[in-house]
C-alpha cells in the first residue's frame, strides 16, 4: 500500500491523496525525477514551505525497489523572496509617483523657461552692438535654450514612465515630414562639412495614418545625433516601404552616418536613460543621454522596432520598422511644416 510510504505528517487528507497520486505517476514513469514545492506542518503545527526531490531506486536486477526523496525547508528563502517582492512593488510605486509628478508639472516647469527665453530674445534685439551687455544676454539665451532642451527630455521620459505618453493617429503627409527634417538639419550638417542625403523610395505612399508629432520626434533625434557625431562625412535619411494587404504597409526608416561609430559592447547601453557612449567628449558633443531612450520607447509605443548597426570609426545606422501602417487616400492633410513642437 503506497500509504505506508508516507511517514511525514499532514493535516489534510487531500494533501496525502495528492502525494500518493504523484508517487503512482513516478512509479509509472521511473526514469523521471519529480521536483515540486508544497507546505507541511512542523512539530509545532506551523506550516513550512518545502521543496521535494523524488525519484525511484532500483534493485540489483534493475527492477524498481521503491521511491527515495529529499525534502528541504525553504521557508527562509520564501520569506526573503516575499520581502524582495514587496520592496520591488514599493520602489516601482515610488518611481511612478515621481514620474507622474514631473508629468503633471510639465507645463509649470516649461512656462518660466519660455519667459526667460522670450525676454532674453527681446533684450538681444535691443543690444545689437558688441558690448559686454550683449555678450551676457546672448549667454543667458543660449544657456536657457540648452536648459529647456534638458527639461523637455526629462519630462518626455517622465511621461513615458508614468504611462502618460499619448499616441494620436491622423492622416499625415509623409513626404512633407521627411523634407522638413532634411531642411532642419541642412545648415547644421554643412557647418560640420557633412553631406545630408534624403533617399525616398518611389513606392513610398504620400499619405498615411500616423502620429506625425512622434514620428518627427524620432527622426529629429536620430538625424540630430548623426549630424552631431559626424564630421567631414555624410548622413543619409532613407525611407522605404513594403506593401501589405488591405491598404496596409510596413514603413522602414534608416538614418546612416559615417561618424565615430559605437563599440559593440556599448550598443545596448546607449539606449538606457542618462547613459552615453564611453569616451565620448561631453564638452564637444553635449547631450543628456536621454534622446535614444526616448526614441526607442516612442517607437515601441507605436508598435515599431529599432535596431542599430555600427562599427567604430566607420559610422552607425539606425533602422526603424513600423508594420501594419494604414495607407490613406486623403492627401489634404495639415501642412506638416506647422507642426514643430515635439515636446
Amino acid at each position: 500500500d503506497l500509504r505506508d510510504l508516507h511517514s511525514f505528517p499532514t493535516r489534510r487528507s487531500s494533501d496525502l491523496e495528492k502525494y500518493i497520486l504523484q508517487d503512482q505517476q513516478l512509479l509509472a514513469e521511473p526514469d523521471e525525477v519529480q521536483i515540486f514545492e508544497s507546505h507541511l506542518p512542523d512539530k509545532d503545527g506551523i506550516d513550512r514551505d518545502v521543496i521535494f526531490y523524488k525519484s525511484v531506486f532500483r534493485k540489483i536486477d534493475g527492477s524498481v525497489a521503491g521511491i527515495v526523496g529529499v525534502m528541504l525547508d525553504i521557508s527562509k528563502q520564501k520569506e526573503i523572496q516575499c520581502e524582495l517582492e514587496k520592496a520591488r512593488v514599493a520602489a516601482e510605486a515610488a518611481n511612478r509617483a515621481k514620474s507622474e509628478f514631473l508629468a503633471n508639472m510639465s507645463h509649470e516647469i516649461r512656462t518660466p523657461m519660455n519667459a526667460i527665453l522670450g525676454f532674453s530674445q527681446i533684450l538681444q534685439d535691443k543690444f545689437t552692438d558688441s558690448s559686454e551687455n550683449s555678450t551676457y544676454i546672448k549667454g543667458i539665451h543660449t544657456s536657457g535654450k540648452n536648459l529647456l532642451l534638458l527639461i523637455n527630455d526629462i519630462l518626455d521620459l517622465s511621461k513615458i514612465e508614468a504611462g502618460r505618453l499619448e499616441i494620436n493617429y491622423s492622416p499625415v503627409n509623409l513626404h512633407h515630414i521627411l523634407s522638413d527634417i532634411k531642411q532642419m538639419f541642412e545648415i547644421r550638417a554643412k557647418d560640420r562639412n557633412n553631406k545630408l542625403i534624403l533617399d525616398i523610395q518611389p513606392e513610398l505612399p504620400e499619405a498615411i495614418v500616423f502620429d506625425e508629432i512622434r514620428l518627427r520626434q524620432v527622426l529629429f533625434n536620430l538625424v540630430g545625433n548623426a549630424v552631431k557625431f559626424t564630421k567631414n562625412g555624410s548622413i543619409s535619411l532613407c525611407a522605404s516601404v513594403k506593401i501589405e494587404k488591405n491598404k496596409r504597409c510596413t514603413l522602414i526608416f534608416s538614418v546612416k552616418d559615417t561618424g565615430i561609430g559605437i563599440p559593440a559592447e556599448q550598443q545596448e547601453i546607449i539606449f538606457e536613460p542618462f547613459r552615453q557612449q564611453q569616451g565620448q567628449n561631453t564638452r564637444e558633443y553635449g547631450g543628456t543621454g536621454l534622446g535614444l531612450t526616448i526614441t526607442r520607447r516612442v517607437v515601441e509605443k507605436m508598435k515599431g522596432s529599432i535596431t542599430l548597426l555600427s562599427q567604430v570609426g566607420l559610422g552607425s545606422e539606425f533602422i526603424i520598422t513600423f508594420p501594419h501602417v494604414e495607407i490613406t487616400n486623403t492627401i489634404d492633410v495639415q501642412d506638416s511644416s506647422s507642426k514643430v513642437d515635439i515636446t
